[in-house]
Order: structure tokens, then C-alpha cells, then sequence
């Protein structure tokens, strides 16, 4: 099976599942569509045969007017038109019905898919999703589940379609059986045509979908380095790099545009051809009745519609099944967290120590614990509520992995970390992250209000609690000073703010989620020396005797408000690390 092939029937599998039951009766609804179209369609050739004076005693239908008492041209007439409008009408009724069930299967499957990887990237290990190119993850969320809205619209629309052409087969058949199946093996031989070019079609989707993501990377180096471009004068080396991206996305449309527009053209081309034949070989050669002849370019003429939806169908649907393809690529890259029974929060011990026993880690190939040389071997520590413990090291010292290990982002290849005695791994792990406040040197902050921000991850907070977090970590004045105070906007990443306001604010914030454990992860390395003693002083007085501190710093000013200082170098902790060389 070919790739576009197998695109497509997994495509359509997933499709099904997700329809369930309820895609029997969408099939059965489309069915009644086609059924009453054709059945008005059928009554062309007697109404056609009335209007050209003729009399359809001998038609079916003809029998069942007079069955009725209907038997004068002008009643039988009159009957056939009402018949005609009545089925019209349910018709258009059914159709809308139709269409709006087909709609929102459509939306419904597109938001499942992106539902499904939001779910995946949120319970897999952070190891895993660290090592995802952000790139990917946002075309996938975006660009990818529109074409796969599209692609289901396509794949629905060539169903209703082919539905369509059977029931006006069966009734051109009806009509004139010779010259019905003439023009059936003719409308044959143009899929056989058209689907030899479905694979190149496949293909530009493929690109397109590759383009796509080198446009989005482009993009996201654009907005992340911007400044640091026009700080330096390099926007043309960013604009380049974003034009590329644009022209490779550009040709990939132009590809399909002009796939596209050449199968049309064949389709059109094609119908004409189809027609002439159909007249000339009825009157010049089989002698058909007028009426008859009328009634089944009627139908043909009818039946070009569904060949044209199958035709345009099958081109989208080529283009489209790449991101598909792609977005399934992707979940299946994410391995799923092991299954786990749930904990309550509250099931762990209050104002226990955490113990970092004998813990061992090397990163592998996906930011996981591999067989690499360990970053960390064989650490020990002790975290006391109460107590604020601070850690140094070089640069790449594996500081802040230790840290994700205490926080349970990364699980350790020997050793344990556990609260009291309480072994912190599955859903305890999770349980554990929900006492956790962490603030990290370079702070995300939404574009949005101060307000917003700061309740962000916070348990529910009044105003009176927000400014009392923003005393304590130095932001009072600054929030106060801002033009619509708590409602500013920060912009995206906190733009509009300077790197010391946003390490306050992401300070009140974790402030505000309260919890056993903060970890300050170079949280004030961008404020002045006098602003962080106030902090650290406020800290300390609200510490109390049920949280500690973990603060991870160069400074030796930071490492000063600790009351003891460990050292992490070639992956164990020395302790006195504030009067080791540094």
C-alpha cells in the first residue's frame, strides 16, 4: 500500500472510532439525501414528456396517477410538480440536517486530536517533553488540526459525494441503460486518471507540512531574538531566515494550486466530452426518445456535481493527511507516564523533612535518565521545614536538575527522594508538586494583567493577600507605580517590564501559591543588593516552621542569607560551599 494510501485508511479508521455510533446514522442520513434527490430527478422524464404534449400512461408513474384518479395532462402535471417541490424541500431539509451533523463530527474530531496531544504532553515526564522542538509542538496545535478539520470536511464531503453519484447512476441507468453505462465507463476511465496524481498530491502535503515547521521555527527565532537583533543590528539575518521559510510554504501552495487546477480542468474537460457523446450517440445512433434524452443529460449533468466534489475531495484530502500523519508522529514520540493510583495531597505528612538519599543521574539521548556520564552520584541532602539551604556550583554543575529531581520532574536512575517517610515517586510525586512554589532567574510571564499573572498556579487569594506577597518580595511601589496598577498588561514573557520587576513579580507569585517547599533558582540574580536583603529578611520572618527554602545562587551576597551552603561539584554536594573557592 502506498503512503497516501495508508494515510488515508488510518486516517479514516481514527475517524470512524471517534464517530461511534453515531456514524451509522450519519451514513443513513446521507443516503436519505441522495435517495430523495434522485427520486425527484425521476420524475424529469414524465415531466419532460407532459410538457412536450406526450402521455405517460405507459411510464411507472404514469400507472400510479391514474392508480390516484390522476389522469388528465394538466392534473398529472400539477402532480408532478407538486411531488417535484415536495422532495426538494425535504431534500434542502435534510441536507441542512445533514450538514450540520457532518460539520460538527468534523470539529469534534479536529479538537480531539489536538485534546489528545495537549493530554499526552501534559502527563508525560518532563524529561520527554524538554526535549520536543517547541516548533513542532506549535505547528502541530495549530497548522496541522486545522488541515485535519479540513481534511475530515474532505473525507465526509467525498462520502456524501459518492453516495450522490450512486443514486444518480441507479438513476440514469433507469432511464437509459446503454447510454447511462457508456457514460459511467467514460466518468471511470477520469478517476483512474485523476487518482495517479493523488500521490503527487500526498507528496506536496508532505513538504507542505516541512515547510510549514522550518516557517515556524523561523518565526520563533524571529519573536525570541528579536531584541537581541535590534540591539545589534541584525534584523536582515532574521528576515532572511523568516523570507525562506515563506517561499518554501509559498511553492508548496503554488504545487497544490496548480495540482489542483490541472485535475479541474480534466474534470471539466471531461464532462463536456462525456455529454457530447451521450447526445450524439443517442439521437444519431439509438434513435433515444427526446424526453428520455433530456432527462438523463439532466441527471448527468447532475451527476457532474458529486464527480466535482469527488475530485476536489480527493485533492485536499491528499494535501491534507500529512498533518495527520505528522500530529500522530508526534503523540507517539511522547512516551504516556505509567498508570498510577491516585493520592491526596493531604495523605503526605505535614512539616516532614525531604530526604535526597544516595541519588544517581545521567541525562540520556532525550533529556531522560540515560547511561551517560551522571551529573549527579551518589547526593545526599536533607531539606528541614524551616530552614532555608542554599546550593552553589559551576555553571552545568547539575543544579537545576537536582532541583527537578526534588521537585519530581525527572526521576533518579539510583536513590530515592522521599517526604519523611513517604517515598515521593507516581502520583505521591504529583501530590508533592502541589506544595512546591518555584521562582527561576528568567521568570514566564503571560501577556497579560499583573493580576492575572500573579494568580496563576495560586491557590484562591484575595486582593488584600496579593499586595501582601507583593510587600514582601519588594513589588508594592513598582505594581502601584504601573499606569492601570494590577491590571497592566506585562506584555508577552513580561516585555514591557525590566528583568528585576519580573523576578518580583514571579516572586509574589510563588509567595502567593504558599506550599512545604520554595526553590529559588537564581530568583533575584537581576535585583540590587539592598532589594534582596528586604526580600530575603520578609522571607525569613514568614518562613516560620513549615517551609523550607532551597536557594540556588553564584552570588555570594544570595548564599549569605542561607543559614548553610552545599556545594554541588562533579555530582556530590560539599558542604561549606559559601567559603569554597567559586
Amino acid at each position: 500500500m502506498s503512503d497516501a494510501g495508508g494515510a488515508a485508511m488510518a486516517f479514516a479508521r481514527d475517524l470512524v472510532r471517534f464517530a461511534g455510533r453515531g456514524g451509522p446514522t450519519l451514513v443513513l442520513l446521507a443516503l436519505a439525501v441522495a435517495l430523495v434527490e434522485a427520486a425527484a430527478l425521476a420524475l424529469v422524464a414524465p415531466l419532460l414528456a407532459l410538457l412536450a404534449g406526450q402521455a405517460v400512461s405507459a411510464h411507472i408513474i404514469g400507472r400510479a396517477m391514474a392508480g390516484l384518479g390522476i389522469d388528465t395532462p394538466f392534473g398529472q402535471l400539477a402532480a408532478l410538480l407538486c411531488a417535484i417541490g415536495a422532495l426538494w424541500v425535504s431534500r434542502g431539509l435534510m441536507g441542512w440536517s445533514r450538514d450540520l451533523r457532518f460539520g460538527t463530527l468534523a470539529i469534534g474530531f479536529a479538537e480531539t486530536q489536538r485534546r489528545r496531544l495537549v493530554e499526552r504532553l501534559a502527563a508525560a515526564e518532563w524529561g520527554h517533553v524538554a526535549a520536543l522542538s517547541h516548533s513542532r509542538v506549535v505547528q502541530a496545535l495549530g497548522t496541522d488540526i486545522v488541515r485535519i478539520s479540513q481534511a475530515t470536511q474532505m473525507l465526509i464531503q467525498l462520502a456524501v459525494a459518492a453516495v450522490l453519484l450512486g443514486a444518480f447512476a441507479i438513476v440514469a441507468l433507469t432511464l437509459a441503460p446503454l447510454l447511462a453505462g457508456i457514460a459511467l465507463v467514460l466518468l471511470g476511465l477520469l478517476g483512474v486518471v485523476l487518482a495517479l496524481g493523488l500521490r503527487r498530491t500526498h507528496d506536496i502535503g508532505t513538504l507542505a507540512v516541512q515547510a510549514n515547521l522550518v516557517l515556524a521555527d523561523a518565526s520563533a527565532r524571529f519573536l525570541g531574538g528579536l531584541r537581541l537583533a535590534a540591539s545589534q543590528n541584525l534584523q536582515p539575518s532574521f528576515l532572511a531566515g523568516f523570507e525562506n521559510g515563506l517561499a518554501a510554504v509559498r511553492d508548496r501552495q503554488i504545487d497544490y494550486l496548480r495540482q489542483q487546477g490541472g485535475a479541474r480542468l480534466m474534470v471539466s474537460g471531461a464532462a463536456l466530452t462525456v455529454g457530447a457523446v451521450v447526445a450524439l450517440v443517442g439521437r444519431g445512433w439509438l434513435d433515444t426518445p427526446l424526453p428520455q434524452l433530456g432527462a438523463l443529460l439532466l441527471v448527468l449533468s447532475r451527476l457532474g456535481g458529486p464527480v466535482t466534489q469527488i475530485q476536489q475531495a480527493l485533492q485536499q484530502l491528499a494535501f491534507a493527511l500529512p498533518s495527520h500523519s505528522a500530529v500522530n508522529a508526534l503523540v507517539a514520540s511522547i512516551p504516556p507516564s505509567p498508570p498510577s493510583e491516585p493520592i491526596d495531597c493531604a495523605a503526605l505528612p505535614e512539616r516532614a523533612t525531604l530526604h535526597v538519599d544516595h541519588v544517581r543521574f545521567a541525562h540520556g539521548g532525550r533529556g531522560t535518565a540515560g547511561s551517560g556520564p551522571p551529573v549527579l552520584d551518589g547526593v545526599s541532602l536533607d531539606l528541614v521545614p524551616g530552614e532555608i539551604v542554599g546550593l552553589t556550583g559551576a555553571s552545568g554543575a547539575g543544579k537545576s536538575t537536582l532541583a527537578d529531581i526534588i521537585v519530581g520532574l525527572l526521576t533518579p536512575q539510583a536513590g530515592y527522594v522521599r517526604l519523611g517517610d513517604v517515598p515521593l515517586v507516581g502520583a505521591a510525586a504529583s501530590a508533592w508538586r502541589d506544595r512546591i512554589a518555584y521562582a527561576v532567574q528568567e521568570p514566564y510571564l503571560f501577556h497579560a494583567s499583573v493580576i492575572d499573572n500573579l494568580r496563576w498556579g495560586a491557590r484562591p487569594v484575595d486582593e488584600a493577600a496579593i499586595w501582601q506577597a507583593l510587600e514582601a518580595a519588594q513589588a508594592g511601589d513598582l505594581v502601584r507605580g504601573l499606569p492601570h496598577g494590577l491590571g497592566t498588561l506585562v506584555g508577552e514573557r513580561g516585555a514591557l517590564l525590566s528583568g528585576g520587576e519580573r523576578q518580583r513579580l514571579a516572586l509574589a507569585r510563588a509567595l502567593l501559591r504558599g506550599g512545604s517547599l520554595l526553590i529559588l533558582d537564581e530568583a533575584t540574580s537581576a535585583l540590587d543588593s539592598a532589594t534582596e536583603a528586604h526580600i530575603f529578611e520578609r522571607l525569613r520572618a514568614a518562613l516560620g516552621t513549615s517551609r523550607a527554602i532551597l536557594v540556588i545562587a553564584h552570588r555570594r551576597e544570595t548564599l549569605g542569607y542561607c543559614d548553610r551552603v552545599l556545594r554541588l561539584h562533579d555530582g556530590r554536594l560539599t558542604p561549606d560551599g559559601l567559603n569554597a573557592d567559586q
